[in-house]
């Protein structure tokens, strides 16, 4: 179940079991978001595709105040900007009660490099992530039910990675041909996936959207889990750059528990998940 709320203080929703993912749509209408919506699609602000590990807020703060760009935008626009990150952490830190957050961020034009997936936390980790996108295209999601077996979504999964692995070897040769073909391949598994009972049945969140969502324990990736679980999405494949953001959150005193999800028992599939495939970005 995909729940649209009317304030950021409704997304506890997605602490409800039935459901995969809420979100709070508001379009910012204020002169800083503008600014910062024109310089990310002309590439004037771009942020490097960046993952920082396992921090504390007040640690997330100075990294942000050292590492945001200072050109592309006005100073004030910019510090509207670290402050609306930061308010992000927070509502992370509300949901899941963590005290450690792992925060990826970028900017970067849509392509093919990140189809349908669901992210993953380490063992004993919150299950709830947030995702916020500031502009640009939609964020696409299916519904749990549609989806006819996780086994069937992971077997898309890994055929899709062994197609991204072809795409870039034939890249790396200089070998076109190949990489064409590799990429025809990858965007008719994207265009009816396999895994969906109805694969006209697809759905999207508009950018300037705050969602909360679920992610899956590593322990039971790749396994026959219920769809319930997770929330299966994907990044657009065109259109203008982006600003995204992804935040999990980790308990410092749950590093080491290692009991297992409720009612679920982890099942070798093989596949392995690299830290790679473990966090892929939105």
């Amino acid at each position: 179940m995909i729940l649209e709320v009317s304030g950021q203080n409704d997304l506890e929703s997605i602490k409800d079991p039935d459901v995969q993912a809420v979100f709070h749509h508001l379009p910012k209408s204020a002169s800083w978001n503008r600014e910062l919506q024109a310089a990310i699609e002309t590439d004037t602000f771009q942020v490097p595709r960046t993952i920082m590990p396992w921090q504390t807020p007040g640690e997330i703060r100075n990294w942000l105040e050292e590492s945001i760009p200072l050109e592309g935008v006005t100073a004030a626009t910019r510090k509207e900007l670290i402050q609306a990150l930061l308010m992000l952490v927070e509502c992370a830190q509300d949901l899941t009660g963590a005290s450690q957050f792992m925060i990826r961020l970028f900017t970067g034009r849509p392509n093919c490099r990140c189809g349908y997936h669901v992210d993953t936390v380490p063992p004993g980790a919150p299950a709830v992530g947030i995702l916020h996108v500031f502009n640009g295209a939609s964020t696409l999601y299916v519904d749990s039910e549609n989806v006819t077996t996780m086994s069937d979504f992971y077997e898309y999964l890994g055929a899709r990675e062994r197609l991204a692995r072809i795409m870039a070897r034939a890249q790396g040769k200089g070998d076109r041909g190949r990489y064409l073909e590799a990429m025809q391949n990858m965007r008719r598994l994207d265009t009816r996936p396999p895994f969906l009972r109805d694969p006209a049945n697809l759905n999207a969140i508009p950018a300037e959207s705050t969602i909360a969502f679920k992610q899956v324990d590593s322990r039971i990736h790749w396994s026959d889990h219920p769809a319930s679980l997770a929330w299966i999405h994907a990044s657009p494949s065109e259109g203008a750059p982006r600003l995204v953001v992804n935040i999990a959150g980790r308990d410092q005193a749950a590093r080491g528990r290692t009991h297992s999800p409720s009612g679920v028992t982890a099942r070798a599939s093989g596949h392995s998940a690299s830290r790679k495939d473990a966090v892929p970005f939105s």
